[in-house]
């Protein structure tokens, strides 16, 4: 049940904040990861965490990452969103809900981490917006570095 609450609430963090459904449209994951995360690969995830963890859903609407049953870590979830709108204006936009600083990261046409309700990293590239949340990590200031270091190595 933890594992579909992880999987859910990020994305309806993500669409509560995105505005109305003539802005984005996203696509479904399926529990029961495979390796299959044509997103970002489980090595960068764990890399970035300095955890080992493990995939736990895949598919076209993103990938969730988490530590083995019983064990305790940082979450990695990741939602894959076409914007419908103007990226430039959709990313003016997101950043503006970023509580406190922001790290700007180079990867695709734009990319940053920050916190918003949890520490988050997003890439956009042309009309694909990949956003990363990542929970349970020490604190939000070693979430944001996690989602830093994920931004550069998702592939929208």
């Amino acid at each position: 049940m933890r594992r579909v609450a992880l999987l859910l609430v990020p994305l309806a963090l993500t669409l509560a904040a995105c505005g109305s459904d003539d802005e984005t449209t996203t696509t479904a994951t399926t529990a029961g990861g495979s390796g299959d995360c044509r997103y970002l690969d489980l090595g960068d995830v764990n890399a970035a965490t300095g955890a080992t963890l493990e995939e736990v859903a895949a598919g076209e609407g993103g990938c969730t990452f988490a530590p083995p049953s019983g064990a305790e870590g940082p979450r990695v979830a990741l939602n894959r969103i076409d914007i419908a709108i103007d990226p430039k204006q959709y990313a003016d936009g997101a950043k503006e809900n970023c509580k406190g600083e922001r790290t700007d990261v180079s990867a695709g046409d734009v990319g940053w981490a920050c916190v918003t309700i949890n520490p988050q990293g997003i890439v956009i590239k042309d009309r694909t917006l990949l956003q990363v949340d990542v929970t349970d990590a020490a604190d939000d200031a070693a979430g944001v570095a996690i989602a830093a270091k994920l931004v550069p190595a998702m592939k929208p």
